[in-house]
């Protein structure tokens, strides 16, 4: 499951010290994932959680996604 999601689901049902798989930034791994607001690694190794709010967060960077090599005849990314 996409990391953005699942470890603010987790959070949202009480789990505030469960193991995340996050994707180490800017190695191919998960190049959408890598647009988006990434944790900080805190001094013990452990992730600083995301902000908090309402929902998931911001889960589309329209502007990488449109930067991308793509096929979009019905201009669906389109502004």
């Amino acid at each position: 499951m996409f990391a953005h999601v699942h470890s603010q689901v987790f959070s949202g049902w009480g789990f505030t010290d469960c193991p995340i798989e996050w994707g180490v930034p800017w190695t191919g791994v998960d190049p959408y994932a890598d647009s988006l607001v990434q944790p900080t690694i805190k001094a013990d190794g452990r992730m600083q959680p995301l902000s908090r709010g309402p929902g998931f967060g911001e889960l589309l960077n329209r502007e990488w996604a449109v930067s991308q090599p793509h096929d979009d005849p019905n201009d669906i990314l389109k502004s």
